[in-house]
């Protein structure tokens, strides 16, 4: 054992080192010092077992120099020993991490031994429960749960720092086996968790672990798994029970999106339109998430509008009233949440509609307990189709991840959209080509009698002898036959199958001669008006090209009204 001493009067010093080392020289090694600042030098060049320090040194008095040994001492173990028998300083030597106080003079050399080992015991017993309690703070805080403590006997329970930032304290003073949290679980999973706790509480088990809703300092409420270990006496009656919160909202939340990801994207595979698709795309969101109500607006390309289209919500004469309320409104941009995510064009978010001033049915969503609310829209191509809201009656955090999610069920539904489109304009291109294949084939055909009908209609007119109703016959014969080429020839180039031929043409008789075509493709609840201009000069074209673009122009005029 390697003490030093640190004591300014030789004689005194010399008496320790004879009480200390002259039956047992061996076993301990003494160092002197007679000064303060000689003594911390040398602890400062090696590690010893004890320090003795007198408090009334040249260089320093009373409990400073206590103050200055502690922190150089180490793992040494600090002995007042002085010649001052005073009970008030000797308290204030223990408080300050002295492991004893000796009066010169009181002890003989083996009490002394003694007195020296015992500190050193109770000093390596200190620094063990002190590194125990600093590990225990570190883990805390790499951690970050929420670690309580609940002694059953006295109903009091201790938590860590992070517990209290996030949670704040329980119940100051639960009843006996009462949770000291229990009025912060979530009201729907209150009475489970409760009747799982008593039910281990009950039994003889040591473990318990719960996931439940649980509500945060903010008034939000964070999913958790809580874990436990229950402590019993010789009867297996519980005593203290020790156990930590995990905040695994941002799982969870990853868990139900993708859950309802899958969900929606079976919705929309099944369905051949958005409206087939919305009621189960709404109701998967709404139970999958925990949502309230929801709610698809659509813009109303008239007068500019978003009008409520399809809506869901959870079984609740309260919330009846709100959902008629708020599907008869019209919203412009910028009012409420699906009116901001309308503008912005992004996924929106309300921790709390009822503090929201722009809110058009604020009084019917107070009456129904609403408060959080999260809107984003639904695309198709470059155009805003409309939006989903939902609500609950949580207060909300707004988060990046939770508005990130949300934006990618949005953008889910747009790209399903948009494919729908490109699938439809497919289908129509394809009818289109095996349209234009028919009816290319069956004016080919049609054209091959024709001109065997126009060849003998010529020719029978310059027949000798024909009466004159006979020659009317014939020309009507003609005449029909000259109608049906053009229509054929209209047909072969709307079909593409025409041979180019350049000629002097008259536009005002082009499009006249396809006037009665092109009302049969626009339809007949489309008035179709033609303007011409008389004095509109020749050009150089094919007569069936020239003829195309017009129906090509025609077509797409009808394809983009309203």
């Amino acid at each position: 054992m390697h003490v030093l001493l640190i004591e300014d009067n030789e004689d005194d010093a010399e008496l320790i080192r004879t009480a200390l080392c002259e039956q047992e020289p061996h076993d301990i090694s003494l160092d002197w010092a007679d000064r303060l600042d000689t003594g911390i030098s040398k602890l400062m060049t090696g590690p010893v077992d004890a320090v003795l320090v007198d408090l009334s040194l040249p260089d320093s008095h009373g409990l400073e120099s206590l103050d200055r040994v502690r922190p150089q001492a180490g793992e040494a173990a600090v002995i007042v020993l002085t010649g001052l028998d005073n009970e008030l300083v000797a308290e204030k030597s223990l408080l300050r991490g002295a492991q004893d106080y000796l009066v010169k003079g009181r002890l003989t050399g083996d009490a002394l031994k003694r007195a020296i080992r015992y500190a050193m015991g109770r000093h390596r017993v200190e620094q063990a429960l002190r590194k125990s309690e600093e590990r225990f703070h570190l883990t805390c805080l790499a951690t970050q749960d929420g670690i309580w403590d609940w002694d059953m006997a006295s109903g009091t329970t201790w938590f860590n720092e992070a517990y209290q930032s996030v949670y704040g304290p329980a119940t100051a003073h639960p009843q006996r086996h009462q949770i000291p949290w229990a009025d912060q679980v979530h009201p729907e999973d209150r009475e489970a968790v409760i009747a799982n706790l008593t039910h281990v509480l009950d039994s003889e088990q040591h473990f318990w672990t719960a996931e439940y809703r649980f509500r945060r300092n903010d008034g939000t409420y964070a999913y958790v798994i809580d874990h436990g270990y229950v402590l019993r006496d010789r009867d297996h009656r519980p005593h203290r029970m020790i156990g930590a919160k995990t905040d695994i909202t941002e799982r969870r939340q990853a868990e139900t999106m993708h859950a309802v990801q899958l969900a929606v994207g079976l919705a929309l595979e099944e369905s051949v339109t958005l409206s087939e698709a919305v009621p189960r795309i709404l109701r998967a969101l709404c139970e999958l998430q925990g949502w309230t109500v929801g709610a698809l607006w659509l813009v109303d390309s008239r007068d500019q509008t978003l009008r409520c289209n399809a809506l869901w919500h959870r079984a609740s004469a309260s919330i009846e009233a709100f959902t008629q309320r708020y599907q008869s409104l019209s919203l412009t941009q910028r009012l409420g949440l699906a009116g901001r995510a309308w503008q912005t064009g992004t996924a929106v978010f309300s921790p709390d509609i009822l503090t929201d001033a722009d809110f058009p049915a604020r009084e019917a969503a107070r009456r129904a307990d609403l408060h959080g609310a999260i809107a984003f829209p639904i695309s198709a191509g470059k155009n805003i189709l409309g939006i989903i809201e939902c609500f609950v009656s949580e207060v909300l955090r707004p988060t990046p991840s939770r508005l990130e999610r949300v934006s990618e069920l949005g953008a889910m539904i747009s790209q399903f959209l948009n494919r729908k489109d490109l699938e439809r304009q497919l289908r129509q291109a394809q009818k289109m080509e095996a349209l234009g294949r028919m009816a290319g084939g069956v004016a080919h055909d049609f054209n091959n009698l024709l001109t065997i009908i126009n060849s003998w209609a010529e020719l029978l007119m310059d027949e000798p002898g024909l009466t004159s109703r006979a020659q009317r016959g014939m020309a009507q014969i003609r005449d029909a036959g000259n109608k049906a080429t053009g229509l054929t020839r209209q047909l072969l180039a709307f079909t593409r199958h025409q041979i180019v031929e350049r000629q002097p043409l008259n536009l005002n008789e082009r499009v006249s001669d396809i006037v009665e075509l092109m009302k049969r493709v626009i339809g007949e609840d489309i008035q179709l008006v033609l303007k011409l201009d008389p004095t509109l000069g020749h050009i150089k074209a094919d007569a069936g090209q020239i003829e195309q673009v017009v129906m090509n122009l025609v077509v797409n005029a009808r394809d983009a009204m309203p």
